[in-house]
């Protein structure tokens, strides 16, 4: 695993990029075509370990709430939601430039496999056809479920995708 002092450079070559730490904001470069670029932000995950301090994971995820930045040639919109009554501490939603269609889904705690899951099963789906599937989902004695707050995390993004 790779590691760095503060101010080196780390790199990373299993995954085609490398960054510079400064204090707690990166620049990437080489970053492979399915990666999001998005510079001066604090890190969220990442690949692997580098520097002690950060935690990486099998995804770069920089994830800058309710902003838009560019992928490619499509805007995405971005944002993060704090659900309520369920185990998910966050989830974490792409959707494409207009709204409509769920890009990615991302969710921190909870039932770690069934939630992957869910992020798979609903990228590339219509926005719509989602919350109308999954709306009103409980879990076990709850009145609600991860998935129904997935349904209010996508209806708050959509809302600001067409702001």
């Amino acid at each position: 695993m790779p590691s760095a002092a503060r101010g080196e450079k780390c790199v990373i070559p299993s995954v085609g990029f490398d960054f510079q730490l400064r204090s707690r904001s990166i620049s990437l470069s080489s970053v492979a075509s399915n990666y999001i670029i998005v510079s001066n932000l604090q890190l969220r995950t990442f690949p692997m370990g580098c520097d002690g301090a950060l935690r990486l994971s099998p995804f770069l995820q920089l994830w800058h709430t309710g902003k838009n930045y560019e992928r490619g040639d499509a805007i995405m919109v971005t944002s993060d939601f704090k659900p309520r009554g369920v185990c998910a501490r966050m989830i974490h939603v792409e959707l494409s430039d207009d709204g409509s269609t769920i890009e990615r889904v991302a969710f921190e705690g909870g039932c770690n496999g069934n939630l992957k899951a869910i992020g798979k099963l609903v990228a590339g789906q219509p926005v719509d056809e989602t919350v109308t599937l999954l709306e009103g989902n409980t879990c076990g004695p709850r009145k609600t479920s991860c998935a129904d707050q997935l349904t209010l995390a996508l209806r708050e993004a959509q809302a600001q995708a067409r702001s």
